[in-house]
This record gives structure tokens, C-alpha cells and sequence, in this order.
């Protein structure tokens, strides 16, 4: 059974691994694997495919709940625990472990001033210089949280007369496509590598390393508290 905080980062993976399949890169059942989110149940027990995994792998761990990666671990009986984190946690059992991920890129990223008022309309001139050689496809801005993808969604598609893609834990490659720009927050941007990050966030944040590698080309710190723009070619890494 393997785990993902989004929907749609269980279908890239799923994905990805039907191609390793398929080039003989790797030799595996498909119909083996099952996949699900914490969204999958009211609890994680109650999931038949949890009831007969005999192993379980919790991808990017620590974007999910304490309380849910708890009951993993209580419910696991004799069953092999994988859990993919950047954190300190540690698990009850021998038969629980630890994966530390360490999110690097080679990936030259920009930090932009601005007023907690004029945050949005940073975005759009940023956007504007972006978009005159790039295609909106190729673009995701990440917010600090939900309450602002509407606001954020109605102002880009206006300005830029495009419908662009919000992702929620739900969304899903079986009924929509990411076809134009994305719109969505950290912990719902699991499993996406987009060549242009923008990244809403104020410089008392201290973990964006994890949105920052979202980017596989260059990404933007779009801060409400940084005083000067600063440009930035080192690896981003925890």
C-alpha cells in the first residue's frame, strides 16, 4: 500500500512506475500496489487495502496529519512501515522506519520584496515577465494556504485570461488536466515538478526548502518582509 498526501501525486507515481515497468527498469506487479490518500477513509483502518497490505509506504510523511501517521503506526500489527520525512520522528517498532528525505536542486531562485497589501499584484508583474516567453503550463505559484486560491484565481485568470488550475488533496488527472498554470499550496503540491515556482511566503518562514524543489528549472520567493530583492544560485537543501 502506498500512501500520498494528494490524489494526484499517487496517480504521477503510479505513473512513473508503469514506465519503469514497462522500459524492464523495474520488476513488480502493478496489480499489487494499492494506492490511497488520508482522505481515503474516515480512519486508515477501515480501508481494505490497508487490511491486506503487507507492506505499507507513506510518501512525504510529514506533510500529513500527526494524528493519522499515529495510527499507522498503531495499526501496523507485524507489517514492514516505510515512512518518507525530513523530521526527527521516531517510530515504535523495528519493523517501522524512517526514510530522511533530503529536497535538493541545482536551482537558481529569486527573492522579491513586497507589502503584505501589494503581495498579489507582485505576483502579476512577475507573472507578466514569466509568461511573454513561457507557456502558462509550465508555471505553478504556491500560497501560503487555501483561503487565498480563490482570491489569487479570479485576479490571474482576469489579468491573464486563462482558467487556471487549482489542486486540492482531490484533484484528480481522471477528470481534469494541468494544461495551464497551476495554483495551490505546499502540502498540495506533492509529486509535481514544474519548470517555474513562484512561492508565497515571508521570510520569517523557515522551512520552504520543500517548495523551492518543486521547480526543476527556477523558482521566485514572492516575501512580504524581505527588504531587498536578492538573487540566490546556491542548492537549496535540508
Amino acid at each position: 500500500l502506498i500512501i500520498t498526501p494528494t490524489l494526484i501525486g499517487g496517480e504521477i507515481l503510479r505513473n512513473e512506475l508503469v514506465s519503469l515497468i514497462e522500459y524492464g527498469a523495474l520488476k513488480i506487479d502493478l496489480s499489487s500496489l494499492s494506492f490511497c490518500t488520508p482522505l481515503s477513509a474516515e480512519t486508515i483502518e477501515e480501508l481494505e487495502s490497508f487490511q491486506t497490505a503487507s507492506i505499507i509506504l507513506c510518501d512525504d510523511a510529514y506533510t500529513m496529519e500527526q494524528p493519522f501517521i499515529d495510527s499507522l503506526i498503531e495499526h501496523r500489527e507485524k507489517r514492514w512501515l516505510l515512512l518518507s520525512m525530513y523530521n526527527q520522528y521516531k517510530p515504535l517498532s523495528d519493523s517501522a522506519y524512517i526514510l530522511h528525505n533530503n529536497y535538493q536542486k541545482n536551482i537558481i531562485y529569486t527573492k522579491v520584496p513586497a507589502s503584505g497589501k501589494n503581495v498579489l499584484l507582485t505576483l502579476l508583474l512577475e507573472l507578466r515577465t514569466r509568461l511573454q516567453t513561457t507557456s502558462a503550463d509550465k508555471v505553478m505559484v504556491i500560497v501560503p494556504n487555501d483561503t487565498h486560491l480563490a482570491e489569487y484565481k479570479e485576479a490571474i485568470d482576469e489579468y491573464f485570461d486563462i482558467n487556471t488550475r487549482i489542486l486540492s488533496k482531490e484533484f484528480s488527472l481522471q477528470y481534469q488536466n494541468l494544461d495551464d498554470l497551476i495554483l495551490t499550496t505546499s502540502e498540495n503540491s506533492h509529486g509535481l515538478h514544474i519548470p517555474f515556482v513562484y512561492c508565497i511566503l515571508s521570510d520569517e518562514e523557515k522551512n520552504y526548502t520543500y517548495p523551492l524543489s518543486r521547480a526543476s528549472e527556477c523558482a521566485t520567493i514572492i516575501s512580504s518582509s524581505n527588504p531587498k530583492r536578492e538573487n540566490n544560485d546556491q542548492n537549496s537543501e535540508e
